[in-house]
């Protein structure tokens, strides 16, 4: 029996529904949050998410290596598995970031940035139907503006939150360290899904 051919594909689809959980499990924690020692059974969670989006990426990896004829690029196929492997790996990394910093507090600029990151990867989502045909239609091209939109967003977001954080919290030095770095990573979390967009609307104008 000839061996099953790799749905390189599929495999991007489910590494972005990955994404959208991780997304989504970082809002819950948000919404719910009480105590930084309460999000240590999250992090499981979130870990676990994190290892299946790992094992969908080596899968391609793997397939790579011995597919003589692959639908993309090589390199193309490369990158964009690392770029939304790149996205859970981050979002997971905020999760913890809560209890490994033993945060007291959500200030609502991480609550704004996070619903950002769910809707980036949900348009990544709504993008990669039309991706996997390379048929022109304004399904594929709204999804890529809409992810780049909520990165724009979120600049701006970062922008205002750490310049407040330096006027009114300047009086408490840790909270200012550590808030920024926390706020630094969610706004890493919305560059790493339009790199994903990016590199997405780019191998679309390279096959379509």
């Amino acid at each position: 029996m000839a061996k099953q051919k790799h749905d390189y594909f599929s495999a991007f689809a489910q590494q972005i529904e990955l994404a959208v959980k991780e997304a989504e499990l970082l809002i819950d924690t948000i919404e719910n949050f009480t105590t930084a020692e309460a999000v240590r059974e999250v992090m499981d969670v979130a870990h676990d998410i994190e290892a299946q989006a790992d094992e969908v990426a080596h899968s391609n990896y793997n397939a790579i290596a011995v597919d003589f004829i692959t639908p993309l690029d090589r390199d193309d196929i490369i990158n964009l598995t690392h770029a939304i492997d790149t996205v859970v790996d981050r979002i997971e990394g905020v999760i913890q970031s809560f209890y490994m910093t033993d945060v007291h507090h959500i200030p609502e600029s991480a609550v704004v940035l996070a619903q950002l990151i769910k809707e980036g990867c949900q348009a990544l989502q709504e993008a990669i139907g039309p991706f996997s045909t390379f048929k022109s239609n304004d399904a594929f091209r709204v999804a890529i503006m809409k992810a780049n939109e909520c990165e724009e967003k979120a600049d701006q977001i970062y922008i205002d939150a750490i310049r407040d954080l330096h006027t009114k919290e300047c009086d408490n030095p840790v909270r200012l360290l550590v808030w920024s770095r926390i706020l630094s990573s969610l706004e890493s979390c919305c560059d790493a899904f339009e790199r994903a967009a990016d590199l997405m609307g780019s191998i679309f104008l390279k096959n379509a």
